[in-house]
């Protein structure tokens, strides 16, 4: 420890009969880059592409289908999916419309800048703004993940 203390500038001192390291003053500096956002989407879109096109393809259910076409929209992958498959692209992003907690959250879940530029995607890829900002307790207190626009818009906080 004392010999890389010494090759980096520092030294041992003797003061009041112990011995002390006397250690200079480093300035900060990145030691570690942290990843582009652009790069980050680009890998996921990669990563989770294969597996949203399967699923627009063949959805399982309303709610597979409802991730598939959110995480779709988030990977900037909306292009490239209404260029290869334009109907059923189109079949998941109506199907979407019914996923009502998570498109109040994404157009009414506030101004943060994360929040901000989802809603930008969302708008982008034609996926209207709900009619309505819903209060946040009918969200949490309501179970169903997918529910047609006029049902959600007229449920009410239980007591």
């Amino acid at each position: 420890m004392e010999k890389m203390i010494r090759e980096n500038g520092g030294k041992r001192v003797l003061r009041d009969d112990k011995y002390y390291f006397q250690i200079p003053v480093e300035q900060p500096r990145t030691v570690e880059h942290l990843p582009e956002l652009s790069d980050q989407i680009s890998e996921l879109a990669e990563e989770l592409g294969p597996e949203i096109e399967k699923i627009i393809q063949d959805p399982e259910s309303k709610k597979a289908l409802c991730k598939a076409t959110y995480l779709g929209i988030c990977l900037d992958l909306n292009a490239t999916l209404s260029e290869k498959y334009p109907e059923e692209w189109a079949k998941a992003k109506s199907t979407f419309n019914e996923c009502w907690k998570l498109k109040q959250l994404i157009y009414y879940g506030g101004d943060f800048p994360s929040i901000l530029r989802i809603k930008e995607k969302f708008l982008e890829a034609g996926i209207p703004t709900p009619e309505k900002g819903l209060d946040l307790k009918i969200i949490w207190q309501d179970d169903r993940v997918c529910l047609p626009p006029d049902q959600a818009m007229e449920l009410k906080i239980k007591d």
